[in-house]
């Protein structure tokens, strides 16, 4: 798993790939009951940025403060664009935001 520690490590397709597989088997998105996008929500759901935050690297205070406060500058641009992927859109339209921004990126692509 890519955390903040190990992100400056990883290649942008394996931080895709990450919050991918992470958004699909999640579902649904990290928000709270006012339908705020959060890095992690109390019963552990978890947006695109929050993917990469390991329990121990976790601290509430990371909540309404943007990923370039905390987060590392490797692959800041690509992480904000899964987060807006996550906060802008519904489930249901994430697979064509993912190939868009695979196109982007120039990443690998597959809709699962």
């Amino acid at each position: 798993m890519i955390t903040i520690a190990t992100l400056h490590t990883a290649t942008p397709q394996q931080v895709f790939d990450q919050a991918v597989t992470h958004l699909r088997s999640q579902g649904v998105a990290a928000k709270n009951e006012t339908h705020e996008c959060m890095y992690r929500t109390p019963n552990g759901l978890k947006c695109a940025a929050g993917c990469f935050i390991a329990d121990s690297e976790y601290r509430k205070t990371m909540e309404n403060t943007p990923w370039s406060a905390f987060g590392p500058e490797s692959h800041k641009d690509l992480i904000k664009a899964l987060q807006h992927c996550h906060d802008d859109n519904t489930p249901s339209e994430w697979e064509s935001e993912f190939e868009r921004i695979a196109q982007k990126y120039k990443l690998d692509y597959s809709k699962q």
